[in-house]
């Protein structure tokens, strides 16, 4: 190989060399960009100055209007207003957007093509667009989302979860009724077993219940429960309703309504019916409004509580308490419960009786087997023979007593008239026979 040869070879590994290094085929991720470098996804745009706001992609639909400073939906319901003012602000903490892929099939992996994409427009009072971005996500990035214009090639990423606010089902306001806590004075219960009102003293703050008795309340209780209904919400919303169709939802002639009195004495009521065909959710509707709700469970019992849940709670007293008794006593009115009065006599605690001692039963031992072929008569306990001492100073066992004839064995046989006489009983067997050896002086003859 010559050198003009290799010095070519040498040039065209160079070359290849500086187009891995500069036109990155093959990685998604571009070089980052200089310091000096702007780049400028959108026109600045205010939630005041905006008209219009249209949502497409990935099973999302929706179109804001904004008319007499109030965002509607499409077709002409109140929409979500924390929802569009969120939108905005997430525009306004995304920061300098950080280039990441410059490569058309890397769209995917950022979700940002065409199908995975969610476009976002939004237009000034001309009708101008002044944000055209697709949205995309990120597997493994929670606080950053990849973004890019439609016309271009480049995506960035920005801070924020933008794809999240973006990917609505329902703009639409799911607020029944949504009250400042501080702004309500009163609040009407009427339950099917009761009713009642709890009423906000100004300019204390304090909470009791003016109907229908005056009574006070758990101050806690009843500020957390007022914190929660001031913004109670539907789940599902129904078609707008005609007479026959509150009948059957039971709106008619309501079975609980909730009502809250503002400081202005403007007021708010919300009524509630019959239970849906699945038994989890009620029919709601606020009065003066055309729209029939459907209301969780919990929310409804959470809303509708008994006035016994906001009743102070009564604690037990603390131990060593005494009872109010007689004058003089220990805790009686004026002296204090722990404490006797002066010269009182102390009278020592109360000893429990003992407890009685517990005895276990005991089973009586049961008798010993009789040998083998020994003739036991039932009911008769067994003798056990005595030796009987002899003239040869030896003792020898004495005869085992014989039973007493039974009463069938003393009877006559059958035809028989006479009975046979009784012997006489025989010494007992423990009485030693009297010697009969004859004396010296009498033989027989």
């Amino acid at each position: 190989m010559n050198k003009q040869t290799l010095t070519m070879l040498g040039v065209a590994i160079v070359l290849v060399a500086a187009l891995l290094v500069f036109e990155n085929p093959f990685q998604t991720r571009a070089p980052r960009k200089r310091p000096e470098e702007q780049v400028q996804l959108y026109q600045p745009l205010t939630e005041q100055e905006c008209t219009r706001i249209e949502v497409r992609g990935m099973g999302t639909t929706g179109t804001l209007v904004r008319k007499n400073h109030e965002w509607l939906t499409s077709n002409g319901y109140k929409a979500d207003t924390d929802a569009v003012t969120q939108l905005f602000a997430a525009f306004e903490i995304m920061g300098q957007p950080d280039l990441v892929s410059i490569n058309p099939n890397a769209f995917l992996n950022f979700r940002v093509d065409q199908v995975t994409g969610i476009s976002l427009r939004m237009f000034n009072k001309q009708n101008v667009p002044q944000v055209d971005l697709i949205i995309g996500e990120m597997e493994h990035s929670l606080f950053q989302t990849p973004v890019r214009k439609p016309d271009s090639e480049k995506v960035y990423l920005v801070r924020g979860m933008l794809r999240g606010l973006v990917q609505r089902r329902d703009w639409r306001d799911h607020y029944i009724v949504k009250l400042e806590p501080g702004q309500i004075k009163q609040v009407k219960v009427q339950r099917p077993e009761e009713s009642y009102t709890v009423e906000r003293d100004l300019p204390a703050g304090t909470w009791h219940f003016s109907e229908p008795t005056s009574a006070p309340v758990d101050a806690p209780t009843v500020e957390g429960w007022v914190q929660q209904i001031a913004r109670l919400q539907t789940t599902e919303f129904e078609p707008t309703s005609n007479t026959d169709t509150l009948t059957t939802y039971g709106l008619t002639t309501a079975r609980s309504k909730i009502t809250f009195v503002l400081d202005g004495g403007s007021s708010y009521s919300v009524v509630f019916g019959n239970l849906d065909a699945r038994r989890q959710q009620y029919y709601a509707e606020r009065l003066g409004v055309p729209q029939v709700y459907r209301v969780a469970e919990y929310f409804y019992t959470n809303s509708l509580r008994k006035s016994a849940d906001l009743k102070p709670k009564t604690l037990p007293p603390p131990p060593g308490t005494s009872f109010p008794g007689a004058p003089g006593e220990v805790g009686a009115p004026g002296v204090p419960p722990t404490m006797p009065p002066p010269g009182a006599i102390r009278t020592p605690a109360a000893v429990p009786p003992p407890i009685p001692k517990v005895v276990p039963r005991t089973t009586p031992a049961a008798p010993p087997t009789p040998p083998k072929g020994a003739a036991v008569t039932p009911g008769v306990p067994k003798l056990t023979p005595k030796p009987t001492p002899t003239t040869s100073g030896k003792t020898t066992p004495s005869a085992p007593k014989k039973p007493a004839p039974s009463a069938a064995s003393k009877s006559t046989p059958s035809g028989s008239a006479k009975s046979t006489p009784k012997k006489s009983a025989k010494p007992p067997s423990d009485v030693a026979p009297k010697s009969t050896k004859p004396t010296s002086g009498s033989l027989s003859k």
